[in-house]
């Protein structure tokens, strides 16, 4: 691509004529017809900051080609893909804010799209209004019921789980509220009917006086106690919190954690388990946690771009 200072700044390819690297109609690929070794491409491009004789592949919109969602514009001199999401045809009927399945509150449907583009995120429609931390005040459709993830987030999902009998009693699963249930299909069924996240404890019926001393844990899973129940509670405690968003939750221990991956690590430390309150940091409860992201992100208006 070509930087503010005329240079090649970024490689994708070497050898290549420029027929070749300009093939595909991208609005920011450029070319050079300087014959680098490796050792200056580093020079060049680490030191200089660029590439010399950079020529870009195209100089009007009329032979570029734009990813889904955007439409190629003039921008100083050159085009420049830009977001342009169909919000005509992907109108919900609903209009007005709606929370997506980030925990953020959208003005409205469009503005998520364009924030999805934007910052190349696949957030979808969690339920419409403002963003709550119980299913209290949610209203889902489409025959969806609301169930609360382990964030403490509210979720609309559909409920209509078939589940097969089970013929083993290898498939039972003792749930993390102490009930035995037949098959790991038949506790997300009651997880769903009970609106909130009940969990797995460990494989087989559930047993009145076992603890972590005489329950051997499998799939190298580590054994926790739930400090309210005295119950212990098989879980894996290797996780990389790296792929975890940064939405903060208040724990069980009154804490507040960056990540509900952050409070697990915890737990996993102490050796007890530690659940989710609700969502956002302990104290918070209420209309703080709804975010305008409309605006707060800086996004504007397709309707006026």
């Amino acid at each position: 691509m070509v930087g503010s200072n005329g240079l090649c700044q970024s490689f994708y390819k070497g050898n290549v004529s420029r027929e070749e690297c300009c093939r595909r109609g991208h609005a920011n690929r450029a070319w050079t017809p300087e014959d680098l070794s490796s050792g200056e491409l580093f020079y060049i491009l680490a030191i200089r900051q660029g590439a010399p004789n950079c020529q870009p592949c195209q100089e009007t919109c009329e032979q570029v080609k734009c990813e889904e969602g955007k439409r190629c514009k003039m921008r100083n001199g050159r085009p420049k893909c830009v977001c342009a999401p169909r919000c005509s045809s992907n109108r919900p009927q609903h209009k007005g804010p709606l929370c997506g399945t980030d925990g953020r509150m959208y003005r409205n449907h469009c503005s998520m799209l364009k924030y999805n583009c934007r910052h190349n995120k696949k957030v979808e429609i969690a339920y419409f209004g403002r963003c709550q931390k119980s299913c209290d005040n949610v209203i889902c459709t489409d025959n969806k019921n609301c169930v609360v993830d382990q964030n403490g987030m509210p979720h609309c999902v559909y409920c209509s789980i078939h589940c097969p009998p089970a013929h083993s009693a290898s498939q039972m699963i003792c749930g993390a509220d102490g009930v035995t249930y037949e098959s790991f299909c038949l506790l997300q069924q009651a997880t769903c009917r009970k609106g909130r996240t009940i969990g797995s404890a460990y494989h087989g019926p559930c047993q009145g006086h076992i603890t972590c001393q005489n329950l051997t844990c499998s799939d190298n899973k580590k054994c926790l106690v739930n400090i309210k129940t005295k119950r212990p509670q098989c879980v894996s405690c290797n996780m990389d919190c790296s792929d975890y968003g940064a939405l903060k939750v208040c724990g069980t221990d009154n804490q507040t954690y960056s990540s509900w991956c952050k409070m697990h690590q915890t737990a996993c430390q102490m050796g007890v388990v530690i659940e989710t309150q609700h969502a956002g940091a302990c104290g918070t409860l209420g209309d703080a946690f709804n975010v305008d992201y409309y605006d707060a992100s800086g996004i504007n208006d397709p309707s006026t771009e």
